[in-house]
């Protein structure tokens, strides 16, 4: 079960590509391998930042409360990559609330909206 994140086009984006998996084995030695467990990065973060109105707001608050919070992924609209190649991100992760989304009031009826996703790997 996918929830849609409303099409929103953010302000600013920021994404960091996660850690690849792997494990680092030393003997008594010192002699040691790094055994690599999986073909992606895990944990890759995408914060974006979007000047919103309290409609676009709501939406974004269904979208929170509909996926539990990180229970279920979101699916981010092609809106929140406007600018970027989406290529540059992963294909074949899910993505779901890294928090809760962070309000900052501007002016009556417009905020500034943070909200941070995270990958994860479902097997």
């Amino acid at each position: 079960m996918n929830i849609a994140f409303p099409p929103l086009c953010p302000k600013s984006r920021s994404f960091s590509p996660g850690i690849y998996p792997t494990k680092r084995f030393t003997s008594i030695s010192g002699a040691g391998v790094t055994r690599l467990y999986g073909t992606l990065p895990s944990a890759a973060v995408l914060t974006l930042e979007f000047l919103v109105t309290d409609t676009e707001l709501q939406s974004v608050f269904e979208c929170w409360h509909e996926a539990r919070g990180d229970a279920y992924p979101v699916s981010l609209p092609k809106d929140v990559f406007k600018g970027v190649r989406k290529s540059l991100f992963y294909k074949s992760v899910q993505w779901r609330w890294g928090e809760p989304p962070k309000i900052t009031s501007v002016v009556k009826g417009r905020s500034t909206l943070r909200a941070r996703f995270v990958t994860v790997q479902e097997g």
